[in-house]
């Protein structure tokens, strides 16, 4: 048989790979039998082999070297720039992730940073680990882990400072905290909402699961782990990836999208589809299907082949689960589960549109609508409202048309009569507080019960009992309409009339029913009226109303100091005298104030939220005094108790609104703290970036869910203010956008709140024209700083605060006209501010008074330094301008070194003093050099 060219190679090939090495050349020779073109051949065939074998083994000894490297080189205790590594929170194959503080002395923070192992930074590793850093510097979302810095370690590897995220996966955090459904579909939006903000900026996440979706002690979610996201179109700064990259390690299995796995063209609708994996997971507690350790092909078989089951008929479902799930629940998550991309929802923000509808009882896009399926949504909806509505209805209409039989055994029906009326108000105020019934719908069952209240009263003779609770429905009406601490329609006007006529029921009451129910109401309203004319800006009012209090409350309670009734009225109103002292900038009055109710009080957590909550906001109130008395310490530590304790109630109380907000208010008291723009601040601005993002997320979060909640709409207003703050102080153009963002939004809330809403607008045109420091932005700060200065003259009567405000805005504007030489109208502010500074001379107990002093009489002196160097001003003119400038120069370095007497120098307070000192300086040596 005659032997083909190649078999005779192969044969030869082989033979030779027998031989030792050394001989394989001679052996070639011998077995060619002297053709030179087949041991040509035969040695091309060998040189592969051999190549071949020494890249397999270069390969294996870098693998080996890498194990032992990743084995043996322990980071821990290493620095990475400014920061020391900790301990290990979690690593793979090529990364690891290492708890940090930075211990360069600037400022304590703890983060978390992502590098590359040693031994395994090769030049694709190090390139996919970049692109990572790159998407993440792109993304600025509440619940999207934060990218804080990043750099390259001394042996070339790159490194991301990220936000250090405490928390736990959103399963184990949903069983661990006991959620029901509803719960978890909140915790489940909030993921959605990331990931739409990513695919926004054109990115998809790829690797949606559990261990990448966290939830922190407050209760946040947090979307981490971009490390195999990839973009949408290709951008400058990616590249694409190797076609050689395995399925395994681009993806988890039992998570991923029909395409992921094929290998196909990946879309936003990947991202929806894991997310309803997730989802899946999330209500029933087990996965549609599990692929890991399948091959490619059994797990393609797997999501291509076996029909998916509704969520409801998942084994060993609770009975009441399995009722929630099965109909809409079960469709969305099967529409987000569909095979085809294009059977899915067309976006992620589809998909928690179609949640949302589920939770407040709508129809779902997901179903065809029928108009049974209608019907029955819009009476689901409704349901709370309804059976109050009716209840309140039936029963208040009860009391009317029983009047005639009630009347005939008037003093054993009257008592009755009042224990059905409180049932209805307290039932009433219990369930829609729990519910999710909106402000203005609360509003108007109030305003239905009071109108059948008033009519029942009519009808009984002004029974005291009923007054009682007709004062106690006006004190929720006025809550509801306009006080600045629950939720309310920003009507103040209203409520004020409302805690009036609260009043004058209770004292109608407690005239003729001397009891310790009637003397809690008549203290109650006073309170009432005081809180919100202090939030009005109205000291004296406010003053007034807690003096009427107080004269109550204080014997009222030492009769009984144990009674929670007679402790909560007093309290309160000590409270309120602190707040109305703040407002008289009296911090060192508003100190004792809540140090008395502190102490009446109590400041230990008892369990109860109502109570909890309230020793928090204690903390808060003398952390604000603290402050403005220079104590720095002590107000950081006050804040930091206050927010230990919110943020464990929030694990308690998860659905909690109105702890919720008290966790928004010590995230903004940290961030005034860390970075205010009193000069009262420790100049910490990442870690108050840190806080002001917690903030703006819950302002956002209870904007949503009540799009009628004028205090909501407040929260974010202040909220997007206070991330201007953290940004201030290193970032200005970044803290202009955000003030910008407040500005409008509480422009478009001008009509509620009256004054105070208009001073919240001069406070942030201010703090806008704060951060323009560049001359093309001059006619923008001079525009925001006329605003402010109209609004201040307009407020200025109302309170000492409003007169202070109204020097700072003279002084602010007079340098800004300064500063583009326009210096009539320069003088003209100047001249305007006189009058205040003399009002307010060179001491106060309040910092922030020293703080404007200081600054105004540094504008004073700007502009006779200004007047001293025109052009024709007379020897004898400018001699006068100069010994003038100088005096205020001097006069304005007084009051920064008392800040130092009091021990409260800041770093911003230190740099005002230095600027001011150079001033004077610079001026008296002008002044020699002519001499």
């Amino acid at each position: 048989m005659k032997i083909d060219r190649w078999e005779l190679i192969e044969m030869i090939f082989q033979r030779v790979l027998e031989s030792p090495p050394e001989r394989r050349s001679e052996d070639v020779q011998a077995l060619c039998g002297g053709d030179e073109e087949l041991a040509s051949e035969v040695n091309s065939l060998l040189n592969y082999e051999h190549e071949a074998e020494v890249e397999l083994q270069n390969m294996l000894a870098g693998e080996l070297s890498a194990l032992e490297s990743i084995e043996s080189a322990s980071e821990i205790g290493g620095q990475v720039g400014p920061y020391q590594l900790v301990r290990e929170l979690d690593s793979g194959g090529m990364g690891v992730i290492y708890l940090a503080v930075r211990s360069d002395n600037q400022y304590f923070q703890i983060v978390a940073i992502k590098m590359i192992r040693r031994g395994v930074a090769s030049s694709e590793v190090i390139q996919r680990f970049r692109d990572e850093r790159q998407m993440l510097a792109t993304l600025t979302h509440p619940n999207i882990g934060v990218i804080l810095d990043g750099g390259e370690t001394e042996d070339g590897r790159p490194f991301i400072v990220m936000e250090y995220v405490e928390g736990q996966p959103i399963t184990a955090a949903s069983a661990a905290r006991e959620l029901g459904v509803r719960q978890k579909i909140d915790l489940f939006r909030s993921v959605c909402s990331a990931v739409h903000h990513a695919h926004q900026k054109l990115i998809i996440h790829r690797d949606i699961k559990p261990d990448n979706v966290l939830v922190t002690p407050e209760g946040v979610v947090k979307l981490i782990d971009f490390g195999i996201a990839k973009p949408l179109v290709k951008e400058s700064f990616l590249n694409e990836r190797s076609p050689t990259e395995s399925w395994q390690r681009l993806m988890t299995p039992d998570y991923a999208s029909p395409e992921q796995l094929l290998g196909r063209q990946l879309s936003t609708a990947t991202d929806v589809y894991s997310l309803g994996v997730l989802l899946f997971e999330l209500l029933t507690g087990s996965r549609p299907y599990r692929l890991a350790g399948l091959s490619p092909r059994e797990a393609e078989r797997v999501v291509l082949e076996e029909e998916r089951a509704n969520p409801s008929s998942v084994k060993d479902l609770p009975a009441q689960i399995r009722k929630e799930l099965s109909g809409d629940l079960d469709t969305i998550i099967l529409k987000a589960l569909q095979q085809e991309p294009s059977r899915r929802y067309l976006s992620v923000q589809h998909l928690e549109e179609d949640l949302h509808r589920f939770l407040r009882g709508r129809p779902i896009a997901a179903r065809r609508p029928s108009v049974l399926y209608m019907l029955d949504k819009f009476l689901r909806r409704h349901r709370i409202a309804m059976l109050v509505i009716c209840a309140s209805v039936v029963m208040l209409a009860v009391f009317l048309f029983g009047y005639a039989w009630q009347i005939r055994v008037a003093d054993r029906r009257v008592s009755e009569v009042r224990g059905l009326a409180d049932s209805a108000i307290s039932e009433m105020t219990d369930k829609l507080q729990q519910s999710s019934t909106s402000t203005e719908a609360q509003a108007a069952l109030f305003h239905r019960a009071l109108l059948y209240l008033n009519q029942l009263n009519a009808k009984t003779g002004d029974n005291p009992r009923l007054l009682l609770e007709i004062s106690k429905a006006y004190i929720r009406v006025g809550d509801l309409e306009g006080s600045p601490f629950v939720a309310n329609l920003g009507n103040s006007g209203t409520a004020v009339t409302s805690y009036q006529n609260a009043l004058r029921t209770a004292i109608e009451a407690k005239a003729h029913l001397n009891i310790p129910e009637s003397t809690a109401a008549v203290i109650k309203a006073h309170q009432r009226l005081g809180d919100i004319y202090t939030f009005l800006g109205d000291a004296r009012s406010a003053t007034e109303e807690y003096q009427s209090g107080l004269a109550l409350a204080r014997p009222f309670w030492q009769k009984s100091p144990h009674d929670p009734m007679r402790t909560e009225v007093l309290t309160m109103i000590y409270a309120g005298m602190g707040d109305v002292a703040l407002n008289k900038l009296r911090p060192d009055e508003a100190l004792a104030n809540y140090l008395e109710a502190t102490g009446i009080f109590g400041d230990q957590p008892s369990g109860d939220e109502a109570h909890d909550r309230f020793v928090a906001d204690l903390h808060l109130r003398r952390a604000a005094a603290l402050n403005e008395l220079g104590d720095q310490q002590e107000t950081l530590r006050q804040v930091e108790e206050a927010i230990h304790l919110t943020e464990a109630l929030i694990q308690r109380f998860p659905s909690s609104i109105q702890t919720r907000r008290e966790l928004l208010l010590a995230y903004q008291r940290m961030v005034l703290t860390l970075s205010g723009r009193s000069f009262l601040n420790l100049s910490q601005s990442k870690q108050a970036q840190v806080y002001a993002r917690k903030m703006l997320q819950i302002a956002e979060l209870l904007s949503v869910n009540d799009s009628r909640n004028a205090q909501a709409s407040y929260d974010t207003a202040v909220s997007m203010s206070i991330m201007g703050d953290a940004y201030r102080q290193v970032m200005p153009e970044e803290a202009a956008s955000w003030y910008r963002r407040s500005i409008a939004l509480t422009k478009n809330l001008e009509p509620l709140y009256a004054a105070e809403t208009k001073h919240r607008i001069a406070v942030r045109d201010e703090a806008l024209a704060d951060v323009l420091l560049r001359p093309k932005e001059s006619t923008e700060r001079l525009s925001a700083l006329r605003e402010a200065n109209q609004i201040r003259q307009a407020l200025a009567e109302t309170s000492p605060h409003g007169r202070l405000h109204l020097l700072g805005s003279y002084c602010k504007l007079s340098d800004a006209e300064l500063s583009v030489n326009d210096v009539s109208g320069a003088t003209r502010d100047a001249d305007a501010a006189l009058p205040l500074l003399q009002e307010f001379g060179d001491s106060s107990p309040s910092l922030q008074v020293l703080r404007n002093i200081g600054l105004c009489l540094e504008t004073e002196g700007n502009l006779q330094r200004r007047l001293a160097f025109a052009p024709g001003a007379s020897s004898s003119d400018r001699h006068s301008a100069e010994e003038a400038a100088f005096a205020y120069y001097r006069s304005s370095e007084q009051v920064w070194d008392e800040w130092v007497r009091r021990g409260a120098e800041t770093p911003e307070s230190k740099r005002e003093s230095t600027r001011v000192r150079r001033l004077a300086q610079d001026l008296r040596s002008h002044k020699m050099s002519r001499l």
